[in-house]
């Protein structure tokens, strides 16, 4: 048999995750950097001030300069987003068709499961955050609430219910649970739970190491029932996916209310 030759075009969960991480632990600041120089000069402020308030939070901030934050983290948002939509569905269009042909094929099950168990998700994770509401917001959430109450608002909002939980789900579930499929199911549960929980969670540093790991809590209950609706939908990404974006949908209506 001959042997199949790597191409760097060819669907690959390897190159999506690792693209994955690079877009938001390294390139994002990057694109953060220089959306506060084209923000800044277009605007008429100092760019190193406006880094600076990127840099480390702080009340002492006057209007404008905090108008200018929000939409330098929105348009740089949004340009991570784009791009690891674009990146990710490439290397992921083959798990992308399949699951969704999965679905076609297994109709009954699906129309039954999919709106069951994003509902359920959604209730116990309105639940949990209710329970939690002693716990100050992380970084993560106070400043996604600032760019969906900005200038570019629409976008955010469809970035935050729509790209971002496909994106996600992708990542956390579909190629975490590939990675760890010769392992105890507990195994890839862990992994997908803490990656995801600390992805959300790496921009939260102004806290001390007890008020940290509470503010996990959430992000950990909710990122494992979102384990147990992909694994139980027959590993379905849309069937945890729908879960999530529902969760998005509903924390976005709330925060207008």
């Amino acid at each position: 048999m001959e042997e199949k030759k790597f191409s760097f075009f060819s669907p690959n969960k390897y190159i999506a995750v690792i693209i994955y991480f690079l877009l938001f632990l390294i390139l994002g600041s990057v694109f953060i950097l220089l959306s506060a120089y084209i923000v800044s000069n277009a605007k008429g402020l100092d760019s190193t001030t406006l880094i600076s308030y990127l840099v480390k939070s702080t009340e002492d901030i006057s209007k404008e300069y905090n108008d200018a934050k929000i939409l330098v983290n929105s348009i740089g948002n949004l340009t991570i987003y784009v791009l690891a939509m674009f990146f990710i569905c490439f290397y992921l269009r083959d798990e992308i068709k399949n699951d969704f042909l999965n679905i076609l094929n297994n109709k009954k099950f699906f129309l039954i499961y999919i709106p069951i168990a994003g509902i359920l998700f959604c209730g116990l994770a309105f639940g949990i955050d209710k329970i939690n509401l002693l716990i100050p917001e992380s970084q993560n959430q106070s400043s996604i609430v600032e760019m969906i109450k900005g200038p570019l608002g629409v976008p955010i909002i469809l970035s935050t219910i729509l790209i971002a939980p496909f994106i996600e789900e992708l990542i956390f579930r579909k190629c975490v649970f590939y990675f760890f499929k010769s392992f105890n199911p507990v195994v890839a549960f862990s992994i997908s739970t803490i990656t995801f929980t600390l992805m959300h969670m790496v921009s939260t540093t102004n806290v001390n190491v007890g008020i940290w790991f509470l503010m996990c809590v959430p992000y950990l209950l909710d990122t494992l029932l979102l384990c147990f609706s992909y694994y139980f939908g027959k590993k379905n990404v849309y069937a945890s996916w729908f879960g999530h974006m529902l969760n998005n949908l509903l924390a976005v209506i709330l925060i207008f209310i």
